[in-house]
């Protein structure tokens, strides 16, 4: 799935929590994360960036320069995913 396609996803379904793979084509996590922080109307939505890329420059710029929350390693630990992510932010019903 592209960038831009889970772009228009997100608008139509807005979700609580948004985990994003850094690479995809036409549109990557880096430029979905800061199109959804510079919008009022996603700004609030936790961002995880999801990659296989280790290097700390890498994760500094997915903080920094993406906007992202989180930063999280592929292959990422699914109960370490739920305890330290999904908990400390509130859920919307």
């Amino acid at each position: 799935m592209t960038g831009l396609m889970r772009w228009k996803k997100i608008r139509l379904h807005r979700p609580g929590v948004i985990l994003s793979d850094l690479m995809m084509p036409k549109m990557d996590g880096y430029e979905l994360c800061k199109a959804l922080k510079q919008n009022k109307e996603f700004a609030h939505i936790p961002f995880i960036l999801l990659t296989a890329k280790v290097a700390l420059d890498a994760k500094i710029e997915g903080v920094n320069v993406g906007g992202a929350d989180a930063y999280l390693e592929k292959p990422v630990n699914t109960d370490l995913l739920f305890f330290n992510y999904f908990q400390p932010f509130p859920i919307e019903e």
